[in-house]
C-alpha cells in the first residue's frame, strides 16, 4: 500500500488519485487484527504524511487551475490565428495541415530542429498581421547552407540576403556569393532540382512563399542561393524543359 501511493505520488502531476488511495488505505488500517497494532499504525503513520503532501498538490492544481485554462484558451486562440494567416497566403505545407481543425494542430508541425540550435517556428507579434519566418539558404553548388530567424514576410529577398553576403563565409574565399554575383530560386519539388523557379531580389519573403506550387516542409521555407556562372551553365544544359521558370 505504501509503496503503491510512493510510486503515484513521484509520477502524478495532480496528487489526486495519491490523495484518494492514501485516505482509502488509511481507512482500511484503522481496525488491525491482533498482534499487527504497531505495524498498522506505522503504514498509517507513513501513509498520513503521503496524504498530506498530495492533499497540498491537490489544494495547488486547483488554485492554478484557472491560470492554466487561462493559457490553454490563448494557445487556441492563438493557433486559430495562424491557419487563418497561413489559408489568407495561400500557404501549402508538408505535412498537410487542416486549417479548419485548429483544436488538432499541434505546434510540433511547424518546429525547426537542427543540432545545437533552439527550436524555432514561424510566429507573428501579438496584435499585427506579419509572419516572422525561420529561413534556410541554400548553396547547392558548394553542399552550403545558411539559417536565418525571425524573417519578417514583408522584408524583400534582397534586404535578408544583403547582410548575409556582405561579407563572404569561410567557404567561399573569393566572395563568388557577392549579392550582385548570385541569382535566387526556389524548389517546386524537393525530390527534383531541376524543379525550380527564379525569384527576384525585389520579391518579398510573404509573395515568395505564396508562389504556386511551392511547399513549406516540417515549417522551414528553403531558398538555393547559385552564382550566376554556374546557374547560367546549368540551365543552358536542360534549356527549353517546361518545369523550369523564370
Amino acid at each position: 500500500m505504501i509503496r503503491c501511493c510512493e510510486l503515484l505520488s513521484e509520477f502524478e502531476k495532480t496528487g489526486r488519485r495519491t490523495l484518494q488511495f492514501s485516505t482509502d488505505f488509511i481507512e482500511k488500517l484503522k481496525a488491525p487484527p491482533e498482534g499487527r497494532e504497531k505495524e498498522f499504525s506505522e503504514a498509517k503513520e507513513k501513509l498520513e504524511e503521503i496524504k498530506e503532501v498530495a492533499a497540498k498538490r491537490v489544494a495547488k492544481d486547483k488554485e492554478e487551475a484557472p491560470k492554466r485554462q487561462a493559457a490553454l484558451l490563448k494557445d487556441l486562440q492563438k493557433k486559430e490565428k495562424i491557419l487563418q494567416m497561413f489559408k489568407k497566403r495561400g500557404l501549402e505545407f508538408k505535412p498537410e495541415i487542416d486549417y479548419k481543425n485548429y483544436r488538432e494542430f499541434e505546434w510540433t508541425m511547424l518546429d525547426v530542429n537542427f543540432p545545437h540550435r533552439p527550436t524555432t517556428r514561424v510566429n507573428f507579434e501579438p496584435g499585427t498581421e506579419i509572419l516572422e519566418w525561420p529561413l534556410m539558404l541554400q548553396y547547392p553548388e558548394t553542399a552550403q547552407t545558411d539559417f536565418l530567424t525571425e524573417c519578417p514576410e514583408t522584408c524583400t529577398i534582397g534586404m535578408l540576403l544583403e547582410p548575409v553576403l556582405e561579407q563572404p563565409a569561410e567557404w567561399d574565399s573569393n566572395h563568388a556569393f557577392k549579392l550582385p554575383n548570385v541569382r535566387i530560386f526556389i524548389a517546386l519539388d524537393i525530390f527534383d532540382d531541376e524543379q525550380i523557379k527564379e525569384i527576384s531580389m525585389n520579391d518579398t519573403l510573404g509573395n515568395v512563399l505564396s508562389s504556386k506550387d511551392y511547399i513549406i516542409v516540417q515549417g522551414l521555407p528553403v531558398i538555393q542561393i547559385y552564382t550566376r556562372n554556374y546557374i547560367d551553365s546549368k540551365l543552358a544544359k536542360i534549356e527549353g524543359k517546361s518545369n523550369l521558370s523564370f
